[in-house]
């Protein structure tokens, strides 16, 4: 897309740049995985479990069924030949939806290393990636994971683990960091979601940028109700923890990212202006990025909704001290400021987006069976009363709250 005038109209207020900075998808549902994939909302979808999690579903969850403009997809940990998706196959999925996307830039991928599990061999992994056609967008790490055999979880800041992982990093000039914080999980060591690490290793390196990846949600299973207090080690309150007692303030090299974390809140608009507020007051409103965690939740599109329409209890707002959820920060959340950690240009890659035919494939899409058809998807719908309750149930959490 060259042509200015045609390009500017194509980015008027009405469209937003959304930018998903945590999907999913897998290549196969082996033993270590499986169970947790068959009760997630996209594991019911009515087909093959590997099937409901294909580079064809995330192609029509994001691209055909949300206004979502760019993805990053990740994998999840896993030992040597059990891994759900390996690296190639993130960057082979991403090379996929590129091409189908008449290649704009749709996906970015993380790179997933595991600090904890054959130490050497993932660094020298690192070194490979990064000599690929096409870079990663950011190391994607689950400091709570563990291979196993007496082996848990990782600290940033370990001299044997953590740190030669950031600093070869750093060296190869990928110098963002998504790491798993809070959101506790079956079979991790979630003594290792505490942020308080994340804080430490961001001193220390100025010049990286560390994602708290769900922004420690629920670590120490905490109620995200209340507000910030001094030395606070729960929930979202330990990121702000970590960055205050290492110096990092508002616009520091400390993000705080959405994924299943809006998903968990955004019908509870006490805890949801709570945590939002928080991380706007400590970390800044530049530093709040947008992620999802689908598709294990099917189509983001809800999410979306939900976020944009949604307004901040203004009491306790005022109480607190927090930022009001402008639309001016709304969009800075949604995609422009992880456009900036990423490197990735907002106006360039919505107006050349807006202009292929995957764009326009959506819209024939929207206009023949309407906005809200990603609801009639997921769970699978077998009865006239299973449609229209399912209708209802959506259009209800689509309401301003």
């Amino acid at each position: 897309m060259r042509d200015p005038v045609q390009c500017e109209k194509m980015l008027s207020y009405k469209d937003m740049f959304i930018f998903d900075i945590q999907t999913h998808r897998v290549a196969r549902a082996n033993a270590t995985y499986r169970s947790f994939l068959q009760v997630l909302p996209q594991g019911m979808c009515g087909k093959a479990l590997e099937a409901c999690y294909s580079a064809d579903e995330y192609t029509q969850k994001f691209f055909l069924e949300s206004d979502t403009t760019v993805t990053v997809l990740s994998g999840i940990p896993a030992t040597d030949g059990n891994n759900p998706l390996t690296n190639d196959e993130i960057a082979e999925t991403r090379d996929f939806v590129n091409t189908l996307a008449q290649e704009t830039q749709r996906v970015v991928t993380h790179a997933m290393v595991l600090p904890n599990y054959n130490h050497a061999q993932q660094l020298e992994g690192m070194a490979k990636i990064v000599t690929a056609k096409a870079p990663v967008g950011a190391w994607k790490c689950y400091t709570p994971w563990g291979p196993g055999n007496g082996v848990t979880g990782f600290w940033l800041d370990d001299p044997a683990t953590g740190i030669p992982f950031i600093e070869r990093g750093i060296e190869l000039g990928i110098k963002t960091f998504a790491c798993h914080k809070g959101l506790p999980l079956p079979g991790f060591d979630n003594n290792f979601g505490d942020p308080k690490d994340m804080g430490v290793v961001a001193k220390r390196y100025p010049q990286a940028k560390f994602i708290a990846y769900h922004s420690a949600y629920q670590f120490g299973g905490a109620d995200e109700t209340q507000a910030y207090t001094s030395g606070s080690k729960q929930g979202v309150n330990s990121l702000v923890t970590a960055c205050m007692q290492n110096g990092i303030g508002p616009g520091g090299n400390v993000y705080g990212e959405l994924g299943t974390t809006w998903r968990s809140v955004m019908t509870d608009k006490t805890a949801a202006t709570h945590v939002l507020g928080k991380l706007l007051k400590f970390l800044g409103e530049d530093n709040v990025v947008w992620g999802t965690d689908c598709m294990w939740y099917g189509s983001p599109q809800p999410l979306i909704t939900m976020f944009m329409s949604f307004q901040m209890d203004q009491t306790i707002r005022m109480r607190e001290g927090y930022p009001d959820l402008t639309p001016e920060i709304k969009r800075k959340i949604l995609g422009l400021n992880a456009a900036k950690v990423y490197g990735v240009s907002a106006e360039a890659v919505r107006c050349q987006v807006q202009a292929s035919k995957m764009a326009q494939l959506r819209q024939d899409l929207d206009d023949e069976f309407g906005s809200y058809r990603w609801a009639l998807h997921r769970p699978p719908l077998r009865t006239r009363r299973d449609f229209f309750r399912h209708v209802a149930f959506h259009k209800a959490a689509n309401t301003p709250g």
